[in-house]
């Protein structure tokens, strides 16, 4: 077996040759700032490290890296907003979009598509005849024939304590008040109308 020959360098100390490229290879230090408080001076001197130049340095440990640009993120001010904030319909809004979702269904099925936040919208403001008109709520009464699972168990619960409540108020309200319907008149109506749709 032939020896392969270390080039430039002594045949019988292989070792002091890998230490010179080891230390070749070493990152370089950093130059180290030294105060004087003379009066002469500025007071800062630079003082090198190794006796080696910024300039001999390697710029990139890993050349083949692809940079990164690095940006600052700003601080926000008080009167600056990070995101644009999220508009939510309003009531009003929401009980306008359930009202023609319910039209939809009433007069175009074939258009009409199921939409959970809007039947729920509709079971919400069921019993308030301001947000939902007698036209309406008969539309709405139809529409309830076909209600299933827990949303319809939760609608016949719902209707069901409106008239024990409404029961006990309704006893001991003025017989003046009966040529005009309360709301909570109105209240009662519409719950006994439920309930016989859904049982």
């Amino acid at each position: 077996m032939t020896k392969r020959k270390l080039s430039d360098t002594d045949d019988s100390n292989p070792k002091k040759h890998y230490q010179e490229i080891r230390e070749e290879t070493k990152p370089k230090k950093a130059q180290k700032k030294e105060i004087n408080f003379d009066d002469d001076a500025d007071g800062v001197d630079l003082v090198e490290q190794d006796g080696q130049d910024e300039s001999e340095r390697p710029k990139d440990r890993f050349p083949n890296q692809i940079p990164v640009k690095r940006t600052k993120k700003r601080k926000q001010t008080k009167g600056e907003a990070t995101k644009p904030p999220t508009t939510k319909p309003n009531p009003d809004q929401r009980v306008k979009l359930a009202l023609k979702y319910l039209k939809t269904w009433y007069k175009h099925r074939d258009e009409w598509k199921f939409q959970k936040v809007r039947q729920m919208c509709l079971l919400q403001h069921m019993y308030d005849q301001t947000q939902i008109s007698d036209k309406y709520f008969k539309r709405l009464l139809a529409y309830l024939e076909g209600l299933t699972g827990a949303s319809k168990e939760k609608t016949i619960k719902e209707a069901g304590q409106i008239l024990v409540e409404n029961d006990s108020e309704g006893e001991s309200e003025d017989k003046d008040k009966e040529s005009e319907k309360t709301d909570v008149q109105i209240r009662r109506e519409r719950a006994t109308q439920i309930l016989r749709i859904l049982s």
